[in-house]
């Protein structure tokens, strides 16, 4: 039986919210409601076995080791982003006195972060996971495992221009689970519950824009090119220009061309070739240069990589202790 977990950002819902109401200038009078009607849409959608809300909360520790970290973000100043703030603090209030919500968040410690150790401790016994945000960040948690019965999926919940981002070959999970629900114990309820999970995905992939992600290249581009919008720089600059998507993409294909086993990330070998095969693409042998480069896609992975090996350890302990897997 596929198990399901709904893992809402509760960032992205707010910041949707607001881009809404600004539009009819009506944000201060109506986007409590409106965060009511997106979140009560969100948890219908599907009978899920657990729903958790995560949210930002101050200052990341990334920033505490990167000072420029999402420096510079600006908000739109013809918005009291106080008055926004003391609402969504109102709203988070009223999910965490419900039974049937999870509400996480943690000083210092980023949704994404909250995010993805649920996503994978839940994983480990066997949970899917559908996961509404927009952070590409996250695609790195896109995956499906045939022997533990799950699959991640992110669903960008808009009123225009939806998007589904599903694993590579998530028809193999498909069929895998409709091949199971049409054998011999197909009278069972557990396997209707299954055949109604995947028509809710075929559903999403149908009726949305849907993509398909490579997990393993998602975080290798995202660790070269970097990100403008968090203010992470490329790990290769020349003349004031580094990689960008394209250019990483073509990193990806060149590195797995050489090294066809999967990508172990926490590997220092795993930046060495890196740098190999971007001085090979660069086409340049200084050592200087080759050093720079390592350190840069070091930092880029501690920055990028979703993964408690990468946080301070008291706030992994905090986060661990806190958050429930069901």
């Amino acid at each position: 039986m596929v198990k399901v977990n709904l893992c809402i950002d509760g960032n992205y819902i707010l910041y949707k919210c607001v881009f809404i109401l600004r539009q009819t200038r009506s944000i201060d009078g109506d986007l409590e409601d409106l965060l009511h009607i997106e979140f009560n849409k969100m948890i219908r959608s599907y009978e899920f076995d657990n729903i958790y809300f995560v949210s930002d909360m101050g200052a990341s520790w990334r920033k505490d080791l990167f000072t420029t970290y999402k420096e510079g973000r600006k908000k739109d100043d013809k918005i009291d982003w106080e008055n926004v703030f003391n609402i969504f603090d109102s709203f988070k209030d009223e999910l965490e006195a419900r039974n049937d919500v999870n509400m996480y968040q943690l000083k210092k410690v980023e949704g994404d972060d909250i995010i993805a150790y649920i996503v994978n401790q839940s994983n480990n016994i066997g949970y899917s996971n559908i996961i509404i945000a927009s952070d590409k960040d996250l695609h790195q948690l896109l995956k499906f495992d045939l022997n533990n019965n799950y699959i991640n999926v992110m669903w960008n919940f808009k009123t225009s221009d939806e998007r589904t981002y599903l694993p590579e070959n998530y028809q193999i999970f498909f069929d895998s689970i409709e091949s199971t629900s049409s054998g011999e114990f197909d009278l069972f309820e557990e396997n209707d519950f299954d055949g109604d999970f995947i028509n809710f995905l075929e559903g999403l992939a149908t009726r949305t824009k849907s993509f398909e992600i490579n997990n393993e290249e998602a975080l290798f581009t995202k660790i070269v090119s970097g990100d403008n919008s968090d203010k992470i720089p490329s790990i290769f600059k020349r003349n004031g220009r580094g990689y960008g998507e394209k250019g990483a993409a073509k990193v990806y294909k060149m590195y797995k061309d050489i090294y066809t086993e999967p990508i172990d990330f926490n590997g220092d070998d795993f930046l060495r070739k890196l740098v190999g095969v971007v001085a090979y693409d660069k086409k340049f042998d200084d050592n200087t240069e080759k050093k720079v480069v390592y350190l840069n896609a070091k930092d880029n992975r501690l920055l990028i990589k979703l993964d408690e090996i990468y946080m301070p350890g008291y706030l992994y302990g905090l986060m661990k202790n806190k958050i429930e897997i069901i």
